[in-house]
């Protein structure tokens, strides 16, 4: 079986049984406290066609780790977290820069934040349509990245089943589908970054021409995005645009969870995940944050 680690935290799901006091304690704390979450995952299994024993019996392996002998383990990755985190990082870093007076450390920090950035949201999304059962996939994945973002919660949405909150009922297949507006934030800021991202990655040289007794100061900034309010020129970024860019993106993975019904929090919302079966179930274990920017 696989073992995570994610700075000092270990996790290794271990087969066995619950000790049988487990179970009674988990019984008697069902009875104490029926709008409890253990009370509402056994209602949930017993739902789903379980014997109350094994509907017992499944919650008490989902809190412990256990799994039973044999099963399946699946470790899921979304290293498009660790290029976030990374860019954050170096959003830092180019703070402090400026504070030491260093603009060109400053922009150099910036433009590698930002790339990172950029590059982490079309990974994320990659990951989102391949841990789902959207069909044509590898036809989808050749989207766009804004195409894949902008029709991901249709192409994701209808083929997950029916989603449950404990006792509520998230969604159905048939029920309406929230999406992002194109012409409203955060998507059109967003829009926006893959300009910016392929004039990064092509770049091509600036030359003007200016009358001997005009030039303008070298310093003077030129041109602008038109909704990030970044300068084109990438020599002039600063730490502000770094941090506004991790913004966008944080908006964007935190719309698309609202629109799949916070499904993205269980897997995909930390850097490493575990999945396993239990009974009929699936118990997911996030070994990293939930999704926070």
């Amino acid at each position: 079986m696989p073992e995570i680690r994610y700075g000092n935290y270990v996790f290794r799901p271990k087969p066995g049984d619950p000790p049988p006091d487990y179970i009674a304690a988990l019984r008697e704390s069902i009875a104490r406290d029926p709008d409890g979450l253990e009370a509402k995952d056994f209602r949930w299994n017993l739902r789903d066609g379980f014997s109350e024993d094994d509907a017992l019996l499944t919650v008490a392996r989902s809190r412990l780790g256990l799994c039973e002998p044999g099963t399946l383990v699946v470790l899921r990755q979304n290293p498009s977290l660790y290029l976030l985190a990374d860019a954050r990082s170096l959003a830092a870093l180019s703070k402090l820069a400026s504070r030491e007076g260093d603009s060109w450390l400053e922009a150099s920090h910036t433009r590698a934040s930002i790339l990172l950035t950029v590059a982490a949201l079309e990974g994320f999304i990659n990951a989102v349509y391949e841990n789902s059962d959207t069909p044509h996939l590898d036809t989808k994945l050749r989207m766009h990245p804004r195409e894949k973002w902008l029709r991901a919660p249709h192409a994701v949405l209808p083929y997950g089943g029916r989603l449950w909150d404990g006792e509520r009922l998230l969604y159905s297949p048939g029920d309406p589908i929230e999406s992002f507006v194109e012409s409203e934030e955060p998507f059109k800021s967003f829009s926006e970054l893959w300009t910016l991202r392929n004039d990064m990655v092509h770049p091509r040289s600036i030359e003007r021409a200016h009358a001997c007794d005009n030039i303008p100061p070298l310093d003077e900034i030129g041109e602008r995005y038109a909704h990030t309010d970044i300068p084109k020129e990438f020599r002039f970024w600063r730490h502000q645009d770094a941090r506004r860019v991790h913004r966008i993106a944080w908006a964007m993975i935190r719309s698309l969870n609202t629109f799949l019904k916070n499904q993205l929090s269980t897997g995909l919302g930390g850097a490493h995940s575990i999945e396993y079966s239990i009974g009929h179930g699936t118990n997911r274990t996030g070994a990293a944050d939930s999704i926070e920017s």
